[in-house]
């Protein structure tokens, strides 16, 4: 019987050479799912303590980006350990030429704001006509040890009319315990061409740890299962989409 990840992944190896399609979009839950065991092992971390928040907001006036309004922009993963103490900003590309220094900057903005940036979500969510969602996020980062969280939020229901959402949500606060400044990381695909991009392009990866595929699939358990699976198709991955000879099927 076939495996279905397999068979996913296979698709997957296929579909990203196709014009417009982004990979990094299908494959977020599987690095999502993987990240523990990679920062943990990479940061001498125990990664059961380990929980990731995906498309963490940052909110542009806090980390001093712009003052307009209440505008964010989207970390693709953080990581938090037990209690915040540690915090790992993940920005995962799977093609190097995506990797654009507005965006860089935007993370590297976060570093001695990350505290300020966690209560910041609460304004976002005062703001947002999506409370519900920002309901469940505020419930995540209470989750990962990230915030305190008032029992008149914990009574909401928000298959019902969010009665009181505001006023509860301005009594939630970051921990004293979470870290300030997180640990920036990049993924991507390949070293050298990262490097090519530094020096022709002029990247700046400055306060990012950069890990690539390769480093990647060295981290996780190669024997069995989803890692085993993800780490075999991350070395087909690594190869620019579009670079390789199509597959031409019977």
């Amino acid at each position: 019987m076939t495996d279905p990840l397999e068979t996913v992944l296979s698709q997957l190896d296929r579909w990203r050479h196709l014009p417009k399609y982004r990979l990094e979009q299908h494959v977020d839950v599987l690095f999502g799912l993987t990240l523990p065991t990679v920062i943990g092992r990479r940061f001498n971390i125990d990664s059961s303590t380990l929980d990731v928040i995906p498309e963490f907001p940052i909110h542009h006036r806090t980390a001093g980006i712009s003052g307009k309004n209440n505008q964010s922009s989207n970390v693709d993963f953080a990581v938090f350990s037990k209690g915040g103490e540690r915090v790992f900003l993940v920005e995962l590309k799977t093609d190097v030429n995506s990797i654009k220094n507005k965006q860089l900057d935007r993370m590297r903005k976060t570093r001695g704001k990350f505290r300020c940036l966690v209560n910041a979500v609460r304004t976002i969510a005062e703001h947002s006509p999506q409370k519900q969602k920002y309901l469940h996020l505020i419930f995540e980062l209470h989750q990962v040890g990230a915030m305190h969280v008032n029992d008149e939020l914990r009574k909401l229901d928000p298959c019902q009319r969010l009665s009181g959402f505001t006023s509860a949500l301005r009594r939630c606060l970051a921990k004293d315990t979470v870290q300030c400044t997180p640990t920036l990381v990049l993924v991507h695909p390949c070293q050298k061409e990262l490097a090519d991009m530094v020096k022709n392009k002029n990247l700046c990866t400055r306060h990012f740890c950069c890990i690539d595929f390769k480093q990647y699939a060295a981290k996780l358990d190669r024997e069995e299962g989803m890692e085993a699976a993800l780490a075999q198709h991350l070395a087909e991955w690594r190869t620019p989409a579009g670079k390789v000879k199509p597959r031409w099927r019977q």
